[in-house]
């Protein structure tokens, strides 16, 4: 999961420097270069945030500080409330026989939580991709609002126009 994260930065850094590039170079070469050309030189940008190769910026492979895992961290923290004292038992069961125990606790909020906890490489997945999705939504009302009010405003060409 981490891969497909490092991918898409490297080549959303990629693109972002190239297009950088190309608006600082607008204005000198609005006149010199043909459109055609800049044209190319944009589909170039485009090439370089949809295809995953890059040959300009290049992320470390391996963290320098590993992470600890979140139960350790917790167990660290956790500080036992009273000491436990071992209580002896009157009798054994007998062979075969279920032990009786009493009510169980509900598990405590951290476990829970703990539990069902999920690796932050999936929330930034999840994030990226709503997103994504928000600005798809975004520039589709907008494209859906501009042609409806272009079509309203039409006006059919006179025989002499």
């Amino acid at each position: 999961m981490t891969d497909v994260i490092r991918t898409l930065l490297i080549m959303s850094i990629t693109g972002s420097i190239l297009a950088l590039l190309l608006f600082a170079i607008k204005p000198l070469a609005r006149d010199r270069l043909p459109k055609s050309a800049q044209y190319y030189l944009w589909l170039v940008v485009l090439f370089t945030l949809l295809v995953p190769i890059s040959m300009i910026v290049v992320l470390p492979d391996n963290s320098p500080l590993p992470a600890a895992p979140v139960q350790s961290v917790v167990e660290q923290i956790v500080v036992p409330a009273a000491p436990v004292i071992p209580v002896p038992q009157a009798q054994t069961p007998a062979v075969g026989a279920t032990p009786a125990t009493g009510p169980t606790q509900p598990a405590s909020l951290a476990e829970t939580i703990l539990n069902q906890a999920v690796s932050a490489g999936m929330i930034a997945v999840l994030v990226y991709a709503l997103g994504v999705l928000g600005l798809l939504l975004y520039y589709l009302i907008n494209y859906k609002s501009y042609t409806r009010l272009h079509c309203r405003r039409n006006r059919t060409a006179n025989a002499e126009e």
